[in-house]
């Protein structure tokens, strides 16, 4: 996972996948930009980053 890298954003409620942009890493995880939103992923497994925004549930695996 590098800065800048497109990622394929899951949606788990919806069932829908989108790309994202990476624009910032941290210890705890990553900053995904998505249609203009920055969503907050925590890292929970070494590849699987999980965030809420609005009720729904979205996951990367890398």
């Amino acid at each position: 996972m590098h800065l800048d890298q497109v990622v394929n954003v899951h949606c788990t409620d919806t069932d829908k996948e989108n790309k994202g942009k990476v624009v910032r890493m941290h210890p705890k995880g990553i900053d995904v930009e998505l249609n203009d939103i920055i969503l907050k992923f925590n890292k929970l497994k070494p590849n699987l980053y999980v965030c809420n925004y609005s009720g729904l549930e979205f996951v990367i695996k890398t």
